[in-house]
C-alpha cells in the first residue's frame, strides 16, 4: 500500500508587460527591442509599470491524495487499485488586456463618459473555479 500527495499553490504575477503606444505619444521609444509594421513603440517611461488592475488576484491551489493497492497472488501476476480525490480552487480577478485610447478615441466607460485621451484601457477579468473529484484506477 502507498499512500501519495501532489499539491500545488500558485500566486501569480499581476504584471502583464508594457502596452504599444503610437509613436507620436511614445517619447521615449525603447530602440533594438520590438519592431511593428504598424508604427507603435514601448515607452520607455512606460517601462516596468504594472497596468494591471490595483486589487488583481492571481492564485490557484490544487490538491490530489492517491492511496494504491497492489496485490501480488503469484510472481507472475498482480492487481493494483487506485482510490484518488482531486481538489482544485482557482481564482483570477484581473485585467487581461491593456489598450492606449488616444485623444478624441470616441470611447465610453460604463456610465456613458466620454473616456479622456491618452490613457490605457483595461479590461476586467473575473474566473472563479472548484472543482472536487473522487475516483478509483
Amino acid at each position: 500500500m502507498r499512500l501519495s500527495l501532489d499539491a500545488i499553490r500558485d500566486n501569480l504575477s499581476s504584471y502583464y508587460g508594457t502596452p504599444f503606444v503610437p509613436g507620436s505619444f511614445g517619447a521615449n521609444p525603447i530602440k533594438g527591442v520590438l519592431q511593428t509594421s504598424n508604427g507603435t513603440v514601448l515607452d520607455a517611461r512606460m517601462r516596468y509599470k504594472n497596468y494591471n488592475v490595483s486589487d488583481a488576484q492571481l492564485s490557484s491551489a490544487s490538491y490530489q491524495p492517491t492511496l494504491t493497492f497492489t496485490w501480488q497472488p503469484t510472481t507472475n501476476v498482480s492487481i493494483t487499485e487506485q482510490a484518488y480525490y482531486y481538489h482544485a480552487g482557482r481564482s483570477w480577478e484581473n485585467a487581461e488586456t491593456y489598450t492606449f485610447l488616444g485623444p478624441n478615441n470616441g470611447q465610453v466607460d460604463a456610465n456613458g463618459n466620454p473616456i479622456p485621451g491618452n490613457v490605457i484601457a483595461r479590461d476586467r477579468f473575473h474566473v472563479f473555479h472548484n472543482q472536487n473529484l473522487a475516483g478509483t484506477a
